[in-house]
């Protein structure tokens, strides 16, 4: 039985993949739309899977699908309504956009955090993808310490707050 769900948690895994690479040669507003619906089914299958094993196996579909479509310049301006379970915030200037979600593990009762940063320059119409590595620190020193995407402070976003220092906006 175990290589039975391993083989079928593999074979997600790879096809999500699969389908996620061939899907970003023409992403118009329709296509898009036809991947948002399927990341909406698997993020609704990573909240309210019924075992640790289908959030999991819809997690690792949703993760690489989502991060691969974000690196598309076009996905900066969509938005993705029917991802209820994703936070989705944008800063007052329209460079940047954060993206976070979590995943409770019934059995041992705690969350995997997950974010995307986009970062789009207006001038050039460059953007810039960086995914997010959940690294527990502590309040007092995350307080302290200015993180970077590889040791990010894992939690959900739900606003953006500008300040300017030295006519620089942070």
């Amino acid at each position: 039985m175990r290589k039975f769900v391993l083989t079928a948690f593999i074979i997600l895994v790879f096809n999500g993949l699969a389908e996620s690479q061939s899907a970003w040669s023409t992403l118009g507003t329709d296509s898009l739309s036809r991947i948002e619906m399927k990341l909406k089914v698997l993020s609704d299958s990573i909240v309210r899977g019924v075992s640790d094993l289908s959030r999991q196996a819809a997690l690792a579909e949703f993760n690489p699908l989502f991060l691969d479509l974000l690196q598309n310049p076009s996905t900066f301006n969509f938005p993705f309504d029917s991802l209820k379970s994703v936070s989705k915030v944008k800063s007052e200037d329209g460079k940047i956009r954060i993206f976070s979600w979590t995943v409770q593990s019934r059995t041992e009762n705690n969350y995997k955090y997950y974010g995307v940063v986009q970062l789009m320059n207006p001038k050039s119409g460059e953007m810039k993808r960086f995914g997010l590595n959940e690294v527990r620190w502590t309040n007092e020193e995350a307080e302290q310490k200015e993180l970077f995407p590889e040791e990010w402070y894992p939690a959900l976003y739900y606003e953006i707050i500008e300040r300017k220092v030295k006519k620089k906006t942070w």
